[in-house]
């Protein structure tokens, strides 16, 4: 093999190593940008809450009567979605969030870091 084939190998083999890279970037952002995707589609501060004391100290409660008026409920709605979705608990604008078993409480208290 002469000197400008071993180039040309050269080269070939760059090029599919680049590619190969591409390929492997475009694979990990297409996966962030999923993520990024699930958009929260509601907003807690139009839910109505009450001050309430649990035995880990005060938190605050919404429940589905109080919140079954047009627009709160369709944001009522997208909490529910979202909480289930994750396994009943969730951290949201610096609150951690769960619901309630009986399905028509939602509490929140400030995360703690």
């Amino acid at each position: 093999m002469n000197g400008r084939q071993e180039r040309v190998d050269q080269v070939i083999y760059a090029l599919a190593d680049f590619t190969n890279a591409l390929e492997a970037a475009s694979i990990g952002l297409r996966n962030h940008l999923k993520d990024l995707a699930q958009v929260v589609d509601y907003d807690l501060n139009q839910l109505v809450r009450e001050q309430r004391e649990g035995s880990s100290g005060p938190y605050q409660a919404a429940t589905e009567a109080a919140n079954s008026e047009p627009p709160k409920h369709g944001h009522w709605q997208a909490l529910l979605k979202d909480l289930r979705e994750h396994d009943e608990k969730i951290t949201r604008e610096g609150y951690f969030i769960w619901l309630f078993q009986d399905e028509r409480t939602v509490g929140r208290k400030k995360r703690k870091w």
